[in-house]
């Protein structure tokens, strides 16, 4: 198994089974969401191979993750797994084949290797999926915005976590872990190597970012597991870089 970060933000393709995964992708050089009220704009221009892929995942309906542009520019017959919302804005964009994933749902991806969809933490639990992919005895697990203790004992032991480390809150309520949590949470799941996504939520520009408490200190989360006693890596992958499994 091969996980792949695609871009400076948030977009990952996991090569497993024989297939290209690609999760959340973001493909245009900027993208604007949350009803025009947030910005961001890529490092570089994404390169023509990132649209290549076998299946589609968008872990959630919001703008940020499931982004009408992007999809625009990959094949409307592929096969692609989401929220219930999901799949009613794929449907409006024309992908024929969009399935609603059931938790705990296990999708197998070729011999050996499968795909569990799993509940994230409040307040994302009934709005976006988190992603178990196994393949070969070595799991990876997925979750672009918060997880829990009680989450991970349903998950199991990973040997790579993909998951935020750097704080935002809204109004109080947190959308993505700190680098204290996410080392909690590498420990709870046994984790080998924590990989951040969501990377420097700070230069999301717009009405919304202004709203939100950031704080963001890559350097922290080493720092977090090697004070919970983990051996894990935190590897901060620049966009193309992988962890293989």
């Amino acid at each position: 198994m091969r996980v792949v970060r695609l871009d400076d933000y948030q977009s990952w393709r996991v090569d497993v089974g024989g297939l290209r995964v690609l999760v959340d992708p973001w493909l245009t050089t900027e993208m604007t969401y949350a009803f025009g009220l947030a910005t961001r704009r890529r490092a570089f221009a994404p390169p023509e191979a990132e649209r290549q892929a076998d299946l589609l995942i968008l872990t959630t309906h919001f703008g940020d993750h499931l982004h009408p542009p992007s999809l625009a520019l990959v094949p409307k017959t592929l096969p692609v797994w989401s929220t219930a919302a999901g799949c009613r804005r794929l449907a409006g964009l024309g992908f024929a084949r969009a399935q609603v994933a059931t938790l705990r749902q296990a999708v197998p991806l070729g011999p050996g290797a499968s795909l569990t969809f799993v509940s994230p933490g409040f307040p994302f639990s009934t709005s976006a999926l988190g992603l178990v992919f196994e393949e070969a005895g070595k799991r990876a697990y997925l979750e672009a915005h918060v997880t829990t203790e009680r989450r991970l004992g349903q998950v199991g032991q990973v040997d790579l976590l993909v998951s935020t480390a750097e704080s935002v809150r809204l109004f109080g309520v947190q959308l993505s872990m700190d680098a204290r949590r996410a080392a909690r949470m590498a420990v709870a799941a046994g984790a080998r190597v924590v990989a951040p996504t969501g990377l420097h939520p700070h230069v999301t520009k717009g009405v919304l970012p202004s709203l939100l408490s950031i704080r963001s200190e890559p350097e922290a989360l080493q720092r977090e597991l090697e004070r919970c006693g983990s051996q894990a890596l935190a590897r901060w992958l620049k966009p193309g870089e992988a962890v293989e499994l």
